[in-house]
């Protein structure tokens, strides 16, 4: 779905306006200073931010900007026309096959932290694909961190549920590379800033927006807005005033930090009117998603997306619909960072390892279908076509043998034997499949290597 660029520059120009005339509220007395001293208006905690700093802003945030693992390997570039994928966030349950649910724990932390570091398509490790409920409330972030860290050595997204969480984040991303090397390098890691619809930011996501620009990590700004609830009923009203309020997160990391690499997106969909929660299996979740990720190109920022979502509360045909319908239109419209592409059911209350590896199928595909066709004259094998005639076969053309495997997408779930023997072995459904790749996964993991000082310093940081 095309939106055309006077349309994009309305919903901006509305955004402007919301920010002009009605204004954002901070509950925080940093950010409001920060604010004031910028010449921007401030009445009590109402922040009235003018169109040209909202442009220097817009200016200032870098366009492409990298995040450095600890394995260089898995470093990352987020931006420009890449595409990073990351698995579902902050579920509080998981769930089995069947969709019955019971609260994470953290063994199944671990077990999702396995499966980010075994994935050929997830590339971050999020930091909170479940929140384990047998971890202290205050400060068990602290040993997921440290389990994150030590269980796979890609990127890693701070957890910043809190000020103090985010605060043990960065000190611990200090321990890790070292506070001086971390002045040089790229960004190591990301806040997950969301803002308190409709236009407000809480004292702690403020001041975790503080926090990460000043020491030059990245933020990434998103929200859910429920269009009929927390946001106006018509989806152009709700999109123009979601992006007044991440407007509003990007002018204070700029004004803070000058620069500061920042992920623009949204996860704003519907609100179900029959019980006034959100859902994201709709297809006005997918038209969100696709128009936002257009205004965020056209402003030229690196783009957020969600994809691989359903409101389903198992691995069935209704969440491989909803999943396939959110990815395609998210990284259709060409989004960078793909959020909760997989593993989530249950409108992200939870997260089932089966479909974990069910939509990293998906991903693969619409990876695949978005892959351009390169078009030369050396790809089109006349020599080939000449020796086999008219009337022959290529299956048995060396060409084929030799290409077959970079051309064409070769799955791992999907069935594509015949009836015959697709009941030799026993008429397995994709669940099926899943549940027995998992366990052959989760037996072939392989705990990457970090340095043994630099893990005692962490362990000794949590359990201060």
């Amino acid at each position: 779905m095309q939106v055309s660029k006077n349309q994009l520059e309305l919903l901006h120009q509305n955004s402007l306006r919301i920010l002009e005339e009605v204004g954002v509220i901070f509950h925080c007395s940093d950010a409001l200073d920060l604010m004031r001293s910028h010449g921007q208006k401030v009445d009590g905690n109402r922040v009235f931010i003018d169109k040209k700093t909202v442009a220097q802003a817009l200016h200032d945030t870098p366009a492409e900007f990298e995040i450095s693992a600890r394995n260089p390997d898995h470093s990352i570039t987020v931006g420009g026309n890449n595409l990073v994928i990351t698995p579902g966030f902050g579920c509080p349950m998981v769930s089995d096959v069947n969709g019955t649910q019971r609260p994470a724990t953290m063994a199944d932390y671990k077990l999702f932290c396995k499966l980010v570091q075994s994935s050929l398509q997830v590339s971050v490790n999020n930091s909170l694909m479940v929140t384990p409920t047998d971890l202290p409330q205050q400060d068990g972030h602290k040993e997921m961190l440290l389990t994150g860290t030590a269980y796979t050595d890609k990127p890693v997204m701070g957890i910043t549920t809190s000020l103090q969480a985010a605060r043990d984040s960065l000190a611990m991303a200090e321990i890790l590379w070292g506070a001086e090397q971390l002045k040089s390098l790229s960004p190591v890691m990301m806040a997950n800033i969301a803002p308190l619809s409709p236009l407000q930011y809480s004292q702690d996501m403020a001041a975790v927006i503080l926090e990460f620009s000043r020491k030059g990590q990245a933020v990434l700004l998103c929200g859910l807005m429920q269009a009929g609830a927390t946001g106006p009923v018509t989806l152009p009203g709700m999109l123009a005033l979601h992006n007044a309020e991440l407007l509003a997160g990007l002018v204070l990391t700029q004004l803070s930090n000058p620069g500061t690499p920042v992920v623009y997106g949204t996860t704003s969909t519907i609100t179900n009117m029959k019980s006034g929660a959100g859902s994201i299996g709709a297809p006005e979740f997918s038209i969100v998603q696709d128009t936002f990720v257009q205004l965020v190109k056209y402003y030229g920022l690196p783009v957020r997306g969600s994809g691989g979502v359903t409101d389903s509360h198992l691995p069935d045909i209704q969440a491989g619909i909803e999943s396939a319908l959110s990815l395609e239109s998210t990284i259709g419209a060409g989004a960078n960072f793909v959020y909760h592409s997989c593993g989530v059911v249950s409108s992200y209350m939870s997260m089932s390892p089966e479909k974990f590896l069910i939509d990293e199928e998906l991903c693969a595909m619409v990876r695949r279908k978005h892959k351009p066709i390169e078009i030369t004259e050396e790809r089109i094998p006349f020599d080939s076509i000449k020796a086999v005639d008219a009337g022959g076969q290529f299956l048995t053309d060396p060409l084929t043998a030799k290409e077959f495997r970079n051309e064409f997408f070769l799955p791992d779930l999907c069935q594509r034997d015949n009836y015959d023997l697709w009941q030799t072995k026993g008429l397995p459904s994709m669940v099926n499949v899943a549940q027995e790749q998992l366990e052959q996964r989760l037996g072939s993991y392989q705990k990457p290597d970090i340095d043994s000082t630099c893990l005692r310093q962490l362990e000794k940081y949590v359990k201060q």
